[in-house]
């Protein structure tokens, strides 16, 4: 897997990961390597990636983060539903359409 970025950065300190870095028993050892180890590359396949688990702060913050967006997205909706209401009351005055007949 990593053997083109090896022929690419010779001298490179590449961690290419194997099928048994990430058995259950030796995944936390492997996650430890690549915390503390002083790598140019780190090579994983994507679900490799996804087996390392976030850590509790991270995860608290993902979620913190995705409320705040669900936050902001509903006060722009409001708005937008209040401009709205505002244009089409502007539109019935113009034609004076009495707003109870809209």
């Amino acid at each position: 897997m990593g053997g083109g970025v090896l022929q690419l950065y010779p001298a490179a300190n590449i961690l290419v990961a194997t099928k048994k870095d990430f058995e259950m028993k030796n995944r936390k050892r492997f996650c430890g390597r690549i915390a503390t180890g002083d790598y140019d590359a780190i090579i994983i396949g994507h679900s490799q990636f996804e087996k390392i688990p976030m850590s509790i702060e991270r995860q608290r913050e993902a979620v913190l983060q995705q409320q705040l967006d669900d936050i902001i997205e509903g006060i722009a909706d409001r708005q937008n539903e209040t401009v709205a209401t505002v244009f089409r009351s502007s539109s019935l005055k113009r034609q004076k359409i009495p707003a109870n007949e809209a």
